[in-house]
């Protein structure tokens, strides 16, 4: 359980620094930290050019005590770094690992 905790530390601390980034003051970056389902997401809402911008940047869960990459819109994980041997993209099917 203490992995598990760890993870969701990384995470949160992840993603909140990746919605730090937003250069757009149009666009909102929001976090959501789902800890007791062990869902997390950072999406962009807003508009520009009077375009409706939504979209989910990342999303990761935490199951199995694993790490998975349900979305990655950034091109680059700095986690995937970290975690790489515990890390499952869910888009590789279950048995593969990064």
């Amino acid at each position: 359980m203490a992995n598990v905790d760890l993870y969701r530390q990384h995470i949160q601390n992840l993603l909140s620094q990746h919605a730090s980034l937003v250069w757009d003051e149009r666009i909102q970056a929001q976090t959501i930290f789902d800890t007791e389902r062990d869902h997390y997401q950072l999406v962009y809402v807003g508009w520009r050019n009077h375009r409706r911008i939504y979209g989910p940047v990342l999303h990761l869960d935490i199951m199995d005590n694993k790490i998975w990459i349900q979305q990655d819109g950034t091109g680059s994980i700095p986690i995937l770094q970290i975690y790489k041997s515990m890390i499952r993209c869910a888009a590789f099917g279950e048995n593969r690992h990064l």
